[in-house]
């Protein structure tokens, strides 16, 4: 089931926006590929507005050459496609 939820995002989804207006545009077909997730919680709990919650999307935290060097971990990549306080999501 939480798997079709994140394939059906990937989708419709092209924009995905934070309450401090930043956001990322990506192939969202990378979220599907490469386990990217809306979280809520975390070790402790639900996440908090303190703790930038209370949605992310998240992904992994590796090099993943499979999807191209612009996605590498580092100033610019996959991290840069982490939202904290997911505020919208809009699709094409």
């Amino acid at each position: 089931m939480k798997r079709s939820l994140v394939v059906a995002l990937t989708l419709i989804v092209s924009l995905a926006t934070a309450l401090d207006d930043y956001s990322s545009s990506f192939p969202f077909t990378d979220a599907a590929a490469h386990d990217f997730i809306l979280a809520i919680n975390d070790d402790q709990g639900l996440i908090s507005p303190d703790q930038f919650g209370p949605i992310w999307i998240v992904g992994p935290m590796d090099d993943d050459p499979t999807i191209g060097e612009e996605a590498m971990i580092g100033e610019e990549g996959m991290h840069d496609r982490w939202i904290w306080r997911l505020y919208r999501l809009e699709g094409e």
